[in-house]
């Protein structure tokens, strides 16, 4: 890879975890995980419909002082789609569209795998990369994702807290070249966290976008102790390896359609397995769910997933983020109210 290093003003923007950012490390390109780097204010732009998610509206915010030349987009929900269509209005440059599927059925694996071609095409302006740069792309984002699930590992052992794990993982997503892997594996060797983990009441976090690390630091100033989450750019992002072998897009198209899926993707069944299995395998006592106001995909998994542990007996508490200080504010109070209850039983 480090052939292959990009340039800091040769990067392509992305968003959803869906996003193969295989394909533009094996171009030389930079794949930059773009952020809505914070709140957002009670004043409305024209130009994005107020009542949206707040997640993309913070990104649209922020794309004024921070976007590259090129962006990627997914169809992940509508209000993404309306996103890159306002991109391209607003802001220009070169804007890329993936089209998404919401199953993992061999045909839609093959649909993808062809859309992903077509995308590699036009980052190489019409030519298709060799399947050598894929492959030593795919090779070294695999032993990426093993390094991770590492750290996380650590996390579920109590080893390392959740909030520092999770910014290293911004980090690298922000930049990710082997000099920012090799800095935080130095980083890693020189920390000593004995004694000062905490040995409150270990809970599960399930969000989608939780870009905020105000709400991770909300939980562990509770006396929480997150184990483990199913989240967008947490450990689902890093779950599942690229088989190597045979059509290197066929390959992206598999692992990215067979991973642990978000709420985006059809049948919430595999996603409340994931979350049953590493509620028990961590002993967890509890689970936080993070839902962004007017995300109805993630909305509507929410009374699944409530039934589900009301019936095991697990206690579950859910926040509302709309990016606001205010909502910042009640997580606080309802997070130490959550923590007494589970203390009851820890």
């Amino acid at each position: 890879m480090e052939s292959h290093r990009p340039a800091s003003d040769n990067r392509v923007g992305w968003l959803c975890s869906y996003t193969p950012m295989e394909i533009p490390l094996a171009l030389g390109l930079l794949p930059t995980r773009m952020s809505g780097q914070g709140r957002i204010s009670g004043a409305t732009d024209p130009r994005i419909y107020h009542l949206l998610c707040p997640y993309v509206r913070s990104v649209f915010k922020a794309a004024a002082q921070l976007r590259p030349e090129r962006v990627v987009f997914a169809r992940c929900c509508d209000a993404m789609v309306r996103l890159h269509d306002l991109w391209k209005v607003c802001f220009g440059g070169k804007v890329h569209f993936l089209d998404l599927p919401k199953i993992s059925s061999p045909e839609a694996v093959s649909y993808f795998a062809n859309v992903l071609r077509g995308w590699a095409k036009e980052l190489r302006d019409g030519a298709e990369p060799e399947e050598e740069e894929l492959w030593d792309s795919i090779t070294e984002m695999n032993r990426v994702r093993a390094f991770f699930r590492g750290l996380f590992s650590e996390v579920a052992r109590r080893a390392l807290p959740y909030s520092w794990v999770r910014e290293r993982v911004r980090l690298w997503l922000e930049y990710p070249t082997e000099g920012t892997l090799k800095a935080i594996e130095e980083e890693r060797q020189a920390l000593h966290f004995d004694g000062k983990m905490g040995k409150g009441p270990g809970v599960i976090l399930s969000s989608t976008m939780l870009d905020q690390g105000e709400i991770v630091s909300l939980i562990e100033e509770a006396g929480l102790v997150v184990v483990g989450d199913d989240e967008c750019l947490g450990e689902r992002h890093f779950h599942m390896d690229v088989e190597e072998g045979g059509d290197p897009f066929e390959a992206l198209a598999h692992r990215y359609l067979q991973r642990w899926p978000c709420p985006r993707m059809k049948g919430v069944g595999r996603r409340l397995e994931e979350l049953e299995r590493i509620l028990e395998e961590r002993g967890a006592a509890g689970v936080v769910i993070v839902y962004l106001k007017f995300c109805d995909q993630s909305s509507f998994d929410i009374p699944l997933i409530q039934e589900k542990f009301r019936k095991k007996g697990v206690p579950l508490l859910l926040l509302e983020n709309d990016y606001t200080s205010s909502a910042l504010g009640q997580m606080r109070t309802r997070l130490e109210a959550f923590r007494e209850i589970l203390h009851e039983g820890f």
